[in-house]
């Protein structure tokens, strides 16, 4: 039996994820969005590394996992957020409201993860259709989300930046 997903759990996750995110980013002057299309704007200019120049007006989609790092070699990349009405989730959602960055964010380990969501999604899709890999559940009491396990190390090349806090 799969484990069933709490949906106000996993909203403490992410609320607590973006504050650490504000928290650690404070330089970049994160602005919390009230549009549920993005997380935040930057409202600095800063370089994270020689790949990835922020700008003011950066927007920024946060994704917030709560388990170690050291439990998987994964990024778990949600492809819908409903399996019913195909909403797109993760990099796929960010690509359709031309989020500048999407931050996969491992709470536990304080390492945040850095890529351009377009990159993401074209990677991802490569490496699904190279492994054939199926699709994982993520049920919750009201919905079911859907999206693949991929390899951290399948991703390096196009992270823009690995931040350790």
């Amino acid at each position: 039996m799969s484990k069933m997903f709490h949906f106000d759990r996993q909203l403490t996750v992410g609320n607590d994820g973006e504050a650490l995110f504000k928290q650690c980013y404070a330089h970049l002057n994160p602005i919390k969005s009230q549009d549920f299309k993005i997380d935040f704007t930057l409202g600095n200019m800063a370089t994270l590394s020689e790949k990835a120049i922020l700008h003011v007006g950066n927007t920024i989609e946060l994704k917030t996992d709560s388990y170690q790092m050291s439990k998987t070699n994964n990024f778990f990349i949600e492809l819908y957020g409903n399996e019913k009405t195909k909403a797109a989730g993760g990099p796929f959602r960010s690509v359709l409201h031309n989020v500048d960055y999407f931050v996969y964010f491992f709470v536990k380990d304080m390492t945040f993860f850095w890529f351009r969501p377009s990159d993401l999604v074209a990677a991802v899709q490569t490496y699904i259709k190279k492994h054939r890999l199926v699709p994982k559940r993520i049920i919750n009491k009201t919905w079911v989300g859907i999206g693949y396990l991929i390899p951290r190390a399948s991703l390096q090349d196009i992270c823009l930046a690995e931040q350790k806090f």
